[in-house]
């Protein structure tokens, strides 16, 4: 999708947005340089202990038995570290825990991003608390004395912005190659993540099972590389701030569109896949194919005429049904019958029940909105969603790494 499709309807305004943005992330601290010291040690370390979030992480599953305690206790460092940086917005020192300066860097890297675009966010993107279990499926003993370690992450956590809401992240992959032992001590040599923020970063070698030979070859990984997702964040989120008060399209429906059984079937099937549909984890992912089904759940018929949309199995469906960028050019084209929808709809006009699509500079990902986020005034400020690959219930959209995100407004369809 080209960057003309971002519908930048009005350029003074965007501009403003812009630079409006780079200043807040300067005051941030987002630009990169660190900041002078201006604590001694031990004032550093005791406000460290006071902005400690609440929290826990717990390796379970019928593998964990056969991790030392000494395997248990990095894994378990590492995690804490990521959910610390996380929900503080500030990136604490992972060094230690790896055994390759490549790693440290990605690490660190992908972080300070991730916490720069949630510091940007119009809502409150720190956490009160968070409660991580690890499913250890397989602990496997490699040739050359290093052990891979495979995972699945289940994380309940809670954010400022929606502190009653139980945001999840559930089943998503997460594996380690340790180096060590128990006398010396265990590394981190490698760690993959079935995770948005990782992908620019990876070279993935088997897609089925998440593995990785590492990181890229630094030339591609440098500065250069985080250099551009950060200037692709910064515009992506300018554009987003500058549709702030654009009115939705007028549009109608001979058919309303249930929005409650929507959100509902979002929610419910968000963990897990409903055998009644194939997925398509393996092939790209399964996130078109569950917002469809969500939106069908909310009463929207298939479509088998003009922009066709539909599902009768493998051999027998349209890419609109499984794909995103069919998706949202089929919502762009279709009139008469069928779904009746807005494809680039201003940005905080979303209801629950919509959807969203997101990428860095094209569309990757679409999620389906559970929950509108507003502040004190009721302005739209944020969204929580539900999504598969990977799987999410009621996160923050504004929590993504994909900052390229567009409202797709669905308004019920014709017909019937």
């Amino acid at each position: 999708m080209e960057r003309s499709n971002r519908m930048h309807t009005n350029h003074i305004k965007y501009r403003a947005a812009i630079l409006c943005l780079a200043f807040l992330l300067a005051l941030a601290g987002c630009n990169g340089k660190q900041p002078e010291p201006t604590m001694t040690p031990t004032e550093e370390l005791e406000q460290s202990q006071q902005n400690t979030i609440p929290g826990t992480v717990t390796i379970t599953g019928e593998a964990a038995a056969e991790l030392t305690a000494g395997q248990q206790a990095v894994i378990t460092a590492f995690m804490e570290c990521y959910y610390q940086s996380m929900g503080r917005l500030e990136v604490l020192d992972c060094a230690d825990l790896f055994s390759e300066e490549d790693q440290t860097a990605m690490h660190r890297d992908v972080w300070t991003l991730l916490c720069e675009i949630r510091r940007a966010s119009l809502s409150d993107l720190t956490l009160q608390d968070y409660k991580t279990t690890l499913n250890c499926t397989a602990v496997e003993q490699q040739e050359d004395g290093t052990v891979r370690v495979r995972t699945e992450e289940d994380t309940t956590m809670h954010f400022t912005a929606s502190p009653t809401a139980d945001s999840k992240i559930l089943g998503m992959y997460q594996g380690f190659v340790l180096e060590g032992s128990e006398e010396t001590g265990w590394k981190i040599r490698r760690h993959t993540a079935w995770d948005s923020a990782y992908y620019p970063f990876m070279r993935f070698v088997a897609k089925d099972n998440g593995l990785s030979d590492g990181t890229k070859p630094p030339i591609e990984v440098g500065y250069s590389t985080v250099e551009e997702q950060r200037t692709l964040a910064e515009e992506n989120l300018a554009a987003r701030l500058a549709q702030q008060g654009q009115p939705a399209e007028t549009m109608t429906a001979q058919n309303a569109y249930d929005r409650a059984a929507a959100v509902a079937y979002a929610r419910h099937w968000a963990g897990e896949r409903n055998g009644e549909w194939a997925e398509y984890d393996r092939y790209g992912g399964n996130c078109m194919n569950f917002v469809s089904q969500a939106i069908h759940a909310g009463g929207v018929p298939m479509d088998t005429t003009g922009s066709a949309w539909y599902w009768f199995g493998e051999g027998n469906r349209t890419a609109s049904w499984s794909g995103v960028n069919s998706f949202v050019s089929c919502v762009a084209a279709n009139t008469g019958g069928g779904l009746v929808g807005d494809a680039a709809a201003p940005y905080y006009t979303g209801e629950a029940g919509d959807v969203i699509a997101m990428g860095n500079d094209h569309f990757r990902h679409i999620v389906m909105i559970s929950d509108v986020l507003t502040d004190k005034d009721g302005n739209t400020v944020d969204y929580l969603i539900c999504s598969n690959t990977g799987d999410l219930c009621d996160f923050p959209a504004g929590a993504y790494f994909y900052t390229y995100q567009q409202l797709i407004k669905i308004y019920g369809w014709n017909g019937g």
